[in-house]
C-alpha cells in the first residue's frame, strides 16, 4: 500500500531540501580591503555615495584611504569627510596598486542645499582627493566644499565637467563666510562650466596654491578671490602655471579681498567683448573690491581672441589697490591696447611687459597715469620709455 504523505509535510520537505541545497547568497560587501591597505569600495552594494561614507566611518580615528575603482557611477547622498584625515582615491585597482585618474566618473542626482563633497572639521587636516571626475544633474549648490578646519588638504587631479546642471554657487568653494581652512593645494584640477564661479576662494588664511590647473567657460567668473562682505577675505593665494579662459563679455579673474594675490607662468583668454563699448578683464579689481594689496600678474600671456577684440588685459577700479605687473605678454586686443585700465589704484609697478602690436600703450583709464610707474616694456619690439611716476 503506497504511503500517503500530506500537502504540509511535502512542503516542509521541499522548504528544508531549498535552504539546505541552495543556501542564501551573503549580501555584496559594501567595501573589501585593497593590497594597498585601503578600503575598495563596491558600488554595486548599495548607493555610492552611502557607501564611501560607510567606509569613511569604517576608518580609524587617524582617518585612512578609501578607493573607489574605474567606472561611471551615479549617487545621490552627498559625500561627507568631516572628523578624520581621508583619502578618497578614484581609479584604484582592486589587485594592485595602480591609479588610473580620470577613469572614475561620479555624477551626482540627487538634492542638497550644500556640496555635493564636504571636507570641514580639525580632524580633516592632511585629507586628499585624488583622480575623481564629477558631475551634476541634480541639485547642489557647490561640487567641492573645503571648509573651516580643513587643513593641508589637496585636490589632485580632480575634473568638475559633464555638468549638465550646474551649480547655483560655484564648483569649488574654499571658506565660507567668517570661517576658513588653512594650506589648501589644488594640482592639475579642470573646473569648466561648472556654475556661475568655477573656483571661488572665500576666505582662506596661510594660503591657498593652485598649480598646473585650468579653469574655463564659467558662467560669470573664473575664479573670485574674497568676497564684499566681512568675514571674506583670502591672505594669500597663488596660482602657478595655470589657464583660466572666459565667456565673452565676463572678466575671468576677479579680486575683492585679496591681501596677496598673484598669477605667475600662466595663460588667460578673454572672450571677445560681446558688444560694442562692453569690457572685460584678465583680471578685475572692481570698483567694490574691499582691499586688494600686493596683486602680482608675472609670466603670463594675456589674450583676446575672436570678434571685438577687448581694450585692456587688467583693470583696477579701486582706489586701494597695489599691483605689480611684469614679464608679461599680451596679444589680440584692440588696436591700440592696453595692459592696464587704471581707474583707481594706490600702486601700479609694471615692467618687462611685451605688447605685442604696434600702438599699444600700457595704461588708460580715469587714473591715467597717477600712481603709475612703468619700466623696460616694449610694443610690437618698440621700446615703449620708462615714465617714473609724479
Amino acid at each position: 500500500m503506497a504511503m500517503s504523505i500530506s500537502p504540509i509535510t511535502r512542503g516542509a520537505a521541499l522548504m528544508f531540501l531549498a535552504v539546505f541545497l541552495c543556501p542564501p547568497r551573503p549580501a555584496a560587501a559594501q567595501a573589501t580591503r585593497a593590497p594597498n591597505g585601503a578600503l575598495l569600495v563596491n558600488p554595486g552594494a548599495g548607493e555610492l555615495g552611502s557607501l564611501v561614507n560607510a567606509a569613511i566611518a569604517q576608518l580609524p580615528t587617524a582617518g585612512g584611504e578609501v578607493d573607489l575603482p574605474p567606472g561611471a557611477y551615479s549617487f545621490s547622498t552627498p559625500i561627507l569627510i568631516t572628523d578624520r584625515t581621508v583619502i578618497l582615491r578614484c581609479g584604484a585597482s582592486a589587485t594592485s596598486n595602480v591609479t588610473v585618474h580620470g577613469t572614475t566618473r561620479l555624477k551626482f542626482t540627487g538634492s542638497t542645499s550644500g556640496a555635493v563633497l564636504t571636507l570641514t572639521g580639525p580632524g580633516t587636516t592632511g585629507s586628499q582627493i585624488i583622480g575623481c571626475m564629477l558631475g551634476n544633474s541634480g541639485r547642489a549648490s557647490l561640487g567641492i566644499l573645503i571648509d573651516h578646519g580643513a587643513n593641508s588638504v589637496l585636490l589632485d587631479n580632480v575634473v568638475l565637467d559633464d555638468v549638465n546642471v550646474p551649480f547655483s554657487v560655484a564648483g569649488i568653494q574654499i571658506g565660507s563666510h567668517a570661517t576658513w581652512p588653512v594650506d589648501v593645494m589644488l594640482r592639475r584640477v579642470v573646473v569648466r562650466r561648472a556654475g556661475p564661479v568655477g573656483l571661488k576662494i572665500m576666505h582662506v588664511a596661510a594660503h591657498a596654491v593652485i598649480i598646473d590647473s585650468r579653469i574655463f567657460e564659467n558662467s560669470l567668473h573664473n575664479v573670485e578671490v574674497g568676497g564684499t562682505g566681512g568675514g571674506e577675505q583670502a591672505i594669500s593665494v597663488h596660482f602657478y602655471g595655470s589657464t583660466i579662459e572666459s565667456f565673452p563679455g565676463l572678466s575671468s579673474f576677479v579680486i575683492y579681498q585679496g591681501e596677496s594675490v598673484s598669477f605667475d607662468g600662466g595663460y588667460c583668454e578673454q572672450g571677445e567683448a560681446a558688444a560694442s563699448g562692453q569690457q572685460e578683464y584678465c583680471f578685475d579689481i572692481p570698483s567694490n573690491a574691499v582691499f586688494a594689496r600686493n596683486i602680482s600678474i608675472t609670466h603670463t600671456t594675456m589674450r583676446s581672441v575672436v570678434g571685438t577684440p577687448s581694450r585692456a588685459a587688467v583693470h583696477s577700479g579701486f582706489s586701494g589697490s597695489q599691483l605689480n605687473l611684469g614679464d608679461n605678454h599680451m596679444a589680440g586686443y584692440a588696436n591700440s591696447g592696453y595692459l592696464v585700465e587704471n581707474d583707481g589704484a594706490q600702486k601700479i609697478f609694471a615692467y618687462g611687459n611685451d605688447l605685442q602690436f604696434s600702438g599699444a600703450q600700457l595704461v588708460t583709464g580715469s587714473a591715467g597715469l597717477r600712481n603709475v610707474v612703468h619700466l623696460g616694456n616694449t610694443a610690437a619690439g618698440v621700446l615703449i620709455p620708462s615714465y617714473l611716476g609724479r
